[in-house]
C-alpha cells in the first residue's frame, strides 16, 4: 500500500523521478517504513527502509524499559523546559541502489550524506522534504 507518492521536477520542469512512502506494518509479517525512489533517465532507483534490522530488533528487546525512560524524560522535560528528548523508534534510514551500493544516507537528526556517485543531488533534497514531512 503506497502512504504518498511525490513528482520530482527539475527548474525547467522537467521530470526528475518519483518517490514513494510505504507505511510499516506488522501483518502479516513486520515490515519497516520504506521510501523508493524512481528516478527518471539514467539515474538511479534506490530504495531505503527506517531503521536496521539489528537497530529494530534492540528496540524491541529494550521495550519494557520505554515506559519507565518515557516517564523520566517527561519528568525532565517538566523541569529542564526542553520538550525534544523523547525517544523514538530508530530513524536512520540508508537508500540503496539496484546493484546494492549506498546512494543515500540519513543519520538521526536529519543529517543527509551523498556518496560519491550516489543520487542525483536535486533528487536527494527532495527526499530530504519528504521525509521530513
Amino acid at each position: 500500500m503506497v502512504a504518498g507518492e511525490y513528482e520530482v521536477y527539475g527548474a525547467g520542469g522537467e521530470p526528475l523521478g518519483r518517490i514513494e512512502r510505504r507505511k510499516g506494518r506488522l501483518v502479516p509479517w513486520p515490515r519497516r517504513r520504506r521510501w523508493s525512489v524512481l528516478s527518471e533517465g539514467a539515474g538511479r532507483d534506490a530504495v531505503g527502509k527506517a531503521g536496521s534490522w539489528y537497530s529494530w530488533a534492540f528496540y524491541v528487546l529494550l521495550s519494557p524499559l520505554w515506559v519507565p525512560l518515557w516517564l523520566a524524560l517527561i519528568l525532565f522535560a517538566l523541569l529542564d523546559g526542553d520538550t525534544d528528548v523523547s525517544p523514538g523508534v530508530p530513524r536512520r534510514v540508508r537508500w540503496f541502489g539496484a546493484d546494492g551500493a549506498l546512494v543515500l544516507d540519513r543519520h538521526g537528526r536529519g543529517v543527509y550524506r551523498i556518496p560519491p556517485g550516489g543520487m542525483d543531488v536535486r533528487i536527494a533534497y527532495a527526499v530530504a522534504l519528504v521525509v521530513a514531512a
